[in-house]
């Protein structure tokens, strides 16, 4: 066999090896979502939403009017996108009206997916700075969307009600390491505050909203109850 013969015949293998990986993966991602999901008695579940993420991919300046005269000369009113429209899931917590009809949904964890228009600015742009008085210089931030909004199937969750002082306390401890600022929350109370600032971590961290679950408290680095 000669040496082109040899490369050929390792690259085919190779191909193959990866062939048969992907659809072993395949197979795997087919049976979980197949299976019927295990729960405990005793145990709260819930499903909770991911916010979209975005990323500031972009950036622009210019001359903007503070006045109230925004339509003399030297002055152009310009559109920009900030924000391109995304999806996000929605909680039905109560009666809503479809159709005309009113229907209860008091016996479902109703979810509504939704789309959110793009954010736009009208921004009144001086042209000419010799003409036009009162304005100053402003930066606007353009982001692109990452992912959309999501929503996890159902898991373990704690109870804010159960919530134990010491787990309470290691939650707070660990959202001030992480920059958080809890000076107003109760102490080694899972509040208002607290849960805002849980809401806020996980956001920014693509976790579960909403709810202390236990992969935020993984994430927290916060050993499981």
């Amino acid at each position: 066999m000669s040496l082109s013969e040899s490369g050929q015949s390792a690259k085919e293998a190779r191909l193959m090896a990866t062939i048969d990986s992907l659809e072993q993966e395949l197979l795997k991602m087919k049976q979980s979502t197949t299976s019927e999901a295990v729960f405990e008695p005793g145990k709260r579940y819930s499903s909770c939403a991911i916010a979209p993420q975005f990323e500031i991919i972009d950036s622009v300046s210019y001359w903007v009017y503070l006045g109230t005269d925004s339509l003399q000369k030297g002055i152009e009113h310009i559109q920009l996108m900030t924000r391109p429209s995304y999806l996000e899931w929605e909680h039905i917590l109560e009666v809503k009206v479809c159709d005309g009809e009113e229907f209860d949904y008091s016996e479902c964890d109703l979810w509504f997916y939704k789309e959110v228009a793009a954010t736009w600015e009208v921004i009144p742009v001086v042209r000419d700075i010799y003409s036009v008085k009162d304005y100053e210089r402003r930066t606007y931030y353009i982001e692109g969307l990452l992912k959309n909004g999501t929503l996890t199937k159902r898991h373990h969750v704690i109870c804010p009600t159960v919530c134990s002082s010491n787990l309470a306390a290691a939650v707070q401890t660990a959202l001030r390491k992480k920059g958080y600022d809890l000076r107003s929350a109760e102490k080694n109370k899972f509040d208002k505050i607290t849960k805002a600032a849980l809401v806020s971590y996980q956001i920014k961290n693509g976790l579960p909203q909403g709810q202390l679950d236990y992969e935020t408290l993984v994430s927290l680095g916060i050993k499981q109850q």
